[in-house]
């Protein structure tokens, strides 16, 4: 299998997780179009290069980025709102409002289906390692959604 195949199968799989649990939440239209852009141009053939050998297997979590695998990531993040770095200004993040914090829940729990990994630990580990900035009153929302510190 090459490395477009694969990509397009993860990331079928994950919108699909992604989906079930916008079900769950009462907003499947952002489940249906959750990471559309992924599948356009821009993104997606720098997603599967970088993490995708030519013949399908998963390179290792932690390569630097090319400079079109960054450039992807940053129209991704910026193109959708589901993430909180759409939401940062220049003075720092803004609340993520609903329904889009609710697809950020989604987005996390979804990965961490795809991936079997507990949600909880996936969204500490996005915190602590890559950085992720969140306003107060969205890191409080999704901490409570998802258990931490209980």
């Amino acid at each position: 299998m090459n490395r477009y195949i694969a990509h397009a199968r993860r990331e079928i799989k994950h919108k699909w997780y992604v989906f079930l649990e916008c079900c769950k939440l009462g907003i499947p239209l952002l489940g249906i179009i959750h990471d559309w852009t992924k599948f356009t141009p821009i993104e997606f053939g720098p997603y599967a290069r970088h993490y995708y050998t030519t013949e399908g297997r998963q390179l290792p979590r932690g390569r630097e980025g090319k400079r079109e695998y960054l450039y992807a990531v940053l129209h991704h993040y910026t193109n959708n709102k589901h993430h909180p770095d759409y939401w940062i200004l220049g003075d720092g993040p803004m609340p993520v409002p609903s329904p889009y914090r609710e697809e950020m829940l989604c987005d996390w729990l979804g990965y961490a289906a795809t991936n079997g990994v507990p949600a909880k630990d996936y969204y500490i580990r996005l915190r602590n390692e890559d950085k992720v900035v969140l306003h107060i009153d969205t890191q409080i929302w999704i901490e409570q959604m998802l258990g931490v510190d209980e």
